[in-house]
């Protein structure tokens, strides 16, 4: 019980440091958005997404490595095996080194042919748009670099540095748009390329700090068998982030290829809202995840299925609690936050919002799943699912003449379906009821969601007016304290609304 009791202030301790950093990166970042926009203009902000996005295809390879390094980091800290940590460590950073080389290579030749051939960019900003593609690049590899020393932090659930860099890292990037003003040269240019000092700096500040983990010393491990182990695993994450590519960025080029830079900007401005607003989710699972494949690597399925029950739970209703709010109040947000808002920004951005709340019904049982390293069915329904989206959305665009929005219904629908086989899986790795998971996680969130809304609705109705600034402040306050009411009524039980109400009586005293 009293590691249980530690194991629990952990995770709390851990969220606090992660939301902390998401409080004041969030409104840096809106900020940053709004000025860069402004100084940038339209279309060369459409031009950094997509050109950006192109590189991000990449991104799938980081996002799998770095899912795979966290989860055998965890799994052998889980187990306490200090020699399978070190192994681990040399063997990714292997792996990342020869990922390095093979995507320059890729992007150097098809990548640079696609940019310069099949992007819709003004012929004037051409030049401008490939120095950005280069630096965008060395950007990617900084990041490739540091995912290993990343990974061992959050396996070690250091969340104070992961929160102290990040803060930092968004100030850097503030001061780079406060350089916009005197830049010595084309401003998307330069902004590029101060980002990749940023980038640089970070990645040297990471390595300096992970000296003190014994595994974390720089080196080359020819261990066939931990080759093997992580290439399967990795592998297979590779597969499904594939699916995320397309999702995401292949999207975002027929946006470009049928609408234009112009809609490319709307879906950057609804992509970074997207982005913030996630946080208060994923920050929360990034803090619970480690623990989940601990329990699992111990064999403690009963922690582990408390574990998930829970903090699935949790997730939606800060995703909830977060997006009604924002959703209610998103044309005064858009309003105030950019002197010009560009068209569909509205929209995409309100759709956005409902696709992360309804994937947020997932939970971590993602992280339960992974940990368990059975994931090749898993994977495979996943990814066929993704890209199923993507040809979805091209039908629409390309012979229904379909609207820009159409790209975020067809992600709600698979959102929809990711549930359901996040649902099937998890019930094969930690035998628990498919059933309680709906009674416990999903039926709860639906009976939230829907008397939230409704008596939301009711005044909305009534009152709204965009031009009324006090309306919708009022509108927004009222959706916040109308949902959580009905959150804690009818979205825990009576020992967990205890346990919370302890908390906070705990917290009032001291």
């Amino acid at each position: 019980m009293p590691e249980k009791i530690g194991n629990n202030k952990r995770v709390l301790k851990n969220t606090v440091f992660l939301y902390v950093r998401m409080l004041i990166t969030v409104f840096v970042s809106l900020y940053t958005s709004r000025v860069v926009l402004q100084y940038l203009g339209v279309v060369d902000f459409g031009i950094l997404n997509v050109v950006g996005g192109v590189v991000s295809m990449f991104s799938f390879i980081t996002s799998t490595m770095t899912n795979a390094s966290t989860r055998f980091f965890s799994y052998a800290l889980g187990k306490g095996d200090k020699e399978d940590l070190a192994a681990t460590f040399k063997t990714t950073m292997s792996i990342y080194v020869l990922l390095i080389v093979i995507i320059l290579v890729i992007a150097e030749t098809i990548g640079l042919w696609f940019v310069w051939n099949k992007l819709n960019i003004p012929p004037e900003r051409h030049s401008a748009a490939m120095l950005v593609y280069q630096i965008s690049l060395m950007i990617f590899c900084c990041g490739m670099l540091r995912i290993p020393y990343n990974s061992s932090i959050i396996a070690h659930e250091r969340m104070s540095f992961y929160a102290y860099t990040s803060i930092i890292e968004v100030s850097l990037k503030l001061a780079i748009v406060f350089m916009l003003m005197v830049a010595p040269f084309d401003k998307l240019v330069f902004y590029n390329f101060m980002f990749f000092l940023v980038s640089l700096g970070i990645t040297f500040w990471y390595v300096f700090f992970c000296r003190k983990f014994e595994e974390c010393k720089f080196g080359f491990n020819r261990d066939k068998e931990k080759f093997k182990s992580i290439f399967s695993f990795a592998g297979w994450n590779f597969t499904s982030n594939m699916g995320d590519v397309a999702i995401d960025q292949g999207i975002n080029v027929l946006i470009n290829i049928f609408f234009g830079p112009a809609i490319n900007a709307a879906r950057g401005i609804a992509f970074q809202i997207k982005g913030q607003v996630a946080s208060f989710c994923t920050n929360f699972q990034i803090a619970a995840g480690p623990q989940i494949t601990k329990y699992y690597a111990a064999g403690d399925l009963d922690n582990m299925n408390r574990l998930v029950l829970q903090s699935s739970k949790i997730s939606f209703y800060l995703m909830f609690l977060v997006s009604v709010p924002t959703f209610v109040g998103m044309e005064m947000v858009l309003q105030l936050w950019l002197k010009e808002v560009p068209d569909y920004a509205l929209i995409l951005t309100r759709l956005v919002l409902v696709n992360i709340v309804v994937n947020s019904l997932g939970g971590t049982m993602n992280i339960a799943i992974q940990a368990s390293g059975k994931i090749k069915k898993y994977v495979l329904a996943l990814t066929a699912g993704k890209f199923f989206t993507f040809a979805v959305a091209l039908v629409a665009f390309k012979f229904f003449e379909g609207s820009p929005e159409y790209s975020v219904y067809c992600t709600i629908l698979y959102a929809c379906i990711s549930i359901f086989i996040q649902c099937v899986n998890y019930r094969l790795v930690s035998n628990n009821s498919i059933l309680l998971y709906l009674r416990e996680v999903l039926g709860k969130a639906i009976v939230v969601a829907f008397l939230s809304i409704a008596l939301v609705y009711v005044l909305y109705a009534r009152i709204y007016d965009a031009a009324n600034y006090l309306s919708i402040l009022l509108l927004i306050v009222y959706s916040f304290v109308v949902s959580t009411i009905v959150c804690c009524c009818f979205g825990f039980n009576k020992d967990e609304r205890q346990k919370v109400l302890t908390i906070i009586l705990g917290k009032l005293k001291k």
